[in-house]
């Protein structure tokens, strides 16, 4: 059977070659869609790999270049993949990058057959400002809000991480909620041993060390927590693009005297990752906003549980039922508290790692990422 045309749209930069888990995911998408990808590039370049379609637009120095760039030249470029390669659904990252398909469809009568589905990675009205400030905030507000609530009045489906997310959206009846169908590795993310170790102390953080992380609010809760808890170490995985918040955070840790106790690893491989989850105690966010953590769904299949801020995207689908206990963002207390829990409720952290097990299971266990998108696409064109 010939497998339907679809789209996927966004700014991800993506690797070339791919990376091995990109390489998987999309390899696994191609069993049951035709795929193409047009994202930003290095250079307009055009190929194929893992069984899907690729076309990168190069991505312009200057922000302001950048939005006129990707918001109006790639209308044509969004047309002209639809034509040639038979698209009938389009599935944009997010509210704004739904635009563009949004004035392709409405100006090319020719293409005004396909299915736009918007992803909604939370409240994309306040997410753009966390990511950085801008003059004149509250028309900038004015305007997303209104460019946003354009795009999914036109789309066919939100996309979201949670109900909330979607609710907060759209009060459009037909639109479903639907969890992301996030890809994980199984072959690397794995629990090396099915019976919960209580004897593990390692703290982890796995994420970019970036203020919206919240790194600096973990480190100064490990401070206070390691006071009472001498055996436990904190262990830090994560790029570092931001040099001088890095700089702020390796400063703290040192004038704190906790060099021996908390490490920066870096970026490492996804391998490694999975073997530390392994012999690590619990996992912990900070993060003042997320999508669908992916990392959460990793630690879960590592039977690794985790303590995150209660935030959309985090409290659906995982708090306690998934393995993962909420607390109220940058709240030190409750935090530290739960925290502790962890380690003097050993019967308590063995349910808890068991839950974080299955959950992820459910999410993106063997065949569930192709099944989710199966699903996803026989839905949307009903």
């Amino acid at each position: 059977m010939k497998h339907r045309p679809i789209l996927l749209f966004g700014t991800t930069r993506y690797s070339r070659p791919l990376s091995q888990s990109d390489s998987n995911k999309f390899a696994e998408l191609a069993n049951i869609a035709s795929v193409n990808l047009l994202n930003y590039g290095d250079g307009n370049t055009t190929y194929e790999e893992s069984g899907i379609y690729i076309q990168n637009i190069k991505e312009p120095k200057y922000l302001l270049i950048k939005y006129i760039k990707f918001y109006f030249f790639s209308i044509f470029k969004v047309r002209k993949i639809i034509k040639e390669k038979e698209v009938s659904i389009v599935f944009a990252k997010d509210a704004f990058t739904g635009l563009p398909v949004v004035l392709a469809k409405k100006i090319y009568p020719d293409i005004n057959h396909i299915k736009i589905v918007i992803e909604s990675h939370g409240d994309y009205r306040e997410m753009v400002f966390k990511q950085r400030k801008y003059l004149f905030e509250k028309i900038y507000k004015i305007f997303v809000a209104k460019i946003g609530s354009y795009v999914i009045n036109n789309s066919d489906m939100v996309r979201g991480v949670s109900s909330e997310s979607v609710l907060m959206l759209t009060n459009k009846k037909k639109i479903k909620s639907v969890y992301f169908p996030a890809w994980v590795d199984n072959n690397i993310f794995t629990t090396e041993n099915s019976l919960v170790d209580t004897n593990k102390k390692d703290i982890l953080f796995v994420g970019n060390i970036i203020p919206r992380k919240g790194v600096m609010f973990l480190l100064e809760s490990f401070k206070t927590f390691s006071e009472e808890n001498a055996d436990a170490s904190f262990l830090l995985i994560g790029d570092t693009p931001n040099k001088k918040y890095f700089e702020e955070c390796t400063k703290y840790v040192e004038s704190n005297g906790l060099q021996k106790r908390v490490k920066f690893l870096g970026k490492i491989d996804q391998d490694k990752i999975s073997n530390i989850m392994n012999k690590s105690r619990i996992l912990v966010l900070a993060s003042s906003y997320e999508g669908l953590p992916r990392v959460l769904i990793e630690a879960g299949l590592c039977s690794l549980p985790s303590i995150a801020p209660n935030i959309d995207g985090i409290s659906s689908p995982f708090g306690d039922k998934g393995g993962t206990v909420t607390y109220e963002l940058d709240n030190h207390e409750e935090y530290i508290k739960k925290l502790n829990n962890f380690y003097i409720n050993n019967n308590y952290y063995s349910e808890l790692s068991r839950k974080a097990y299955k959950i992820s299971n459910e999410l993106s266990g063997d065949g569930a990422f192709a099944e989710n998108w199966s699903n996803l696409i026989e839905e949307v064109m009903k």
